[in-house]
């Protein structure tokens, strides 16, 4: 079976931008970068990783997609929308002998 045919998912990546509102609050927006990219996500549990100074963060999922597919882990960080409405947060992103990408995700907080 053929890597292509492995990605039997499909999700919408949304990218974030900030911006200062005119009383100078920071505010975030997502913007669609990319609809029905095929994609596989899979559960994880017990895994970690160091993020900014003295905090952890948990990985809720790993998803792995093509070596084309753009999307980013720095910056305000994109954020992947499943069929069935789950939403993560991009962690990680590595590519892997230019042949996928693997990506470690954050369930992102409801309220966002």
């Amino acid at each position: 079976m053929s890597f292509a045919a492995l990605l039997d998912q499909r999700v919408t990546i949304t990218r974030a931008s900030e911006s200062l509102s005119v009383t100078g609050v920071a505010t975030r927006s997502w913007g669609v970068v990319a609809t029905g990219v095929p994609f596989v996500i899979e559960a994880l549990n017990g895994r970690q990783l160091p993020s900014d100074p003295g905090r952890i963060v948990d990985v809720d999922a790993t998803g792995f997609c093509g070596p084309s597919v753009d999307v980013k882990h720095d910056g305000p960080g994109d954020r992947l929308t499943t069929a069935a409405g789950a939403v993560y947060d991009v962690l990680r992103v590595e590519t892997i002998r230019n042949h996928h990408k693997e990506l470690l995700l954050a369930l992102a907080p409801t309220a966002a």
